[in-house]
């Protein structure tokens, strides 16, 4: 594959699947944390709910399911991992030119989105 087919898969990776796996799982994180302010902040709910409790635990299933996808190396899947592996192989792609085009404002904008709730 030439250098301008490698970059437009790395791009159909990240805008098609990997940026979507990780909003779900920022997304999961900030209801999570929401919930439990709201929870400990109602005075309503003994310390040691049941709902919360379970809420805990599906969280946790769910976050860890979700970084196992991005961390997936099989040879069929867009992962986080695969991404990286072929940018490690690839490294003459990635120029600073590049990467000082970016838009990080918009990427900070991203996440303190799901920072904030």
């Amino acid at each position: 594959m030439n250098k301008s087919g490698i970059i437009n898969k790395w791009k159909r990776w990240v805008e098609n699947d990997l940026r979507a796996e990780i909003e779900y799982l920022l997304e999961l994180k900030a209801i999570y944390t929401t919930l439990g302010k709201n929870f400990k902040n109602s005075g309503k709910f003994p310390e040691k709910n049941i709902l919360y409790r379970y809420l805990g635990m599906v969280h946790s299933a769910a976050i860890s399911t979700g970084i196992y996808r991005l961390i997936d190396v099989g040879p069929d899947v867009v992962s986080l991992v695969s991404l990286l592996n072929e940018v490690k192989n690839n490294p003459q792609l990635i120029s600073r030119r590049t990467y000082t085009h970016l838009n990080l404002n918009n990427m900070n904008n991203f996440v303190r989105k799901y920072e904030e709730g």
